[in-house]
């Protein structure tokens, strides 16, 4: 891999997974049509299993440093299920696709993810918090999955359509009122 000088070489990649790479247009911090917002039902009988997903375009190399994940839900997030409701029925997994949706790399090692306590088997760095933003308060729950503290980061190619790709296969609308998934770290540069 032979890396060339590029204007994005080491800018900061902060991006919003969303669904099956639909793009966001940041505004003062808020991404238009909140496409990042996974609270659909994604079940058969709804939307159907939906990826929310995120990588480089053309010949760029992204390395991701890390993924959080957040969960804000009225009136209380539930210490034992997912969000303000009980354990997902089919889980969350989280892996690396490629442009045929090949799975590179499955990072959940293929045990999904039923509880948000379940993100913790991955990352010891969660916090739950209240947010005294309106009357009742919103309960709000939070995941930094660094992955160098596993191994190393992760390696992204566009030149192969590589991206990171959280499957949900759940009703979470009831669940939560902000479900989101934001990935950091660096642009790389081209392959050539």
């Amino acid at each position: 891999m032979n890396i060339h000088e590029n204007p994005e070489v080491g800018g900061y990649v902060y991006e919003y997974l969303t669904p099956a790479g639909v793009a966001t247009t940041p505004g003062d911090g808020v991404y238009a049509g909140a496409n990042w917002n996974a609270i659909g039902d994604y079940t058969a009988a709804g939307l159907g299993t939906t990826y929310f997903e995120k990588g480089p375009a053309g010949n760029d190399v992204w390395r991701i440093s890390r993924m959080m994940v957040s969960i804000e839900a009225l009136p209380s997030i539930q210490s034992a299920g997912y969000g303000n409701g009980a354990w997902l029925q089919f889980g969350i997994l989280v892996q690396i696709r490629d442009v045929n949706n090949t799975v590179v790399r499955d990072l959940t090692g293929g045990v999904p993810i039923f509880s948000h306590r379940h993100w913790q088997r991955l990352s010891h760095d969660a916090a739950y918090g209240m947010n005294a933003t309106t009357a009742l308060g919103t309960s709000s729950w939070h995941l930094r999955w660094t992955f160098s503290k596993r191994g190393a980061p992760i390696h992204l190619r566009g030149d192969r359509g590589e991206r990171l790709s959280v499957m949900l296969r759940d009703d979470i609308s009831a669940r939560a009122d902000s479900h989101s998934f934001v990935i950091q770290g660096v642009n790389e540069g081209l392959i050539h």
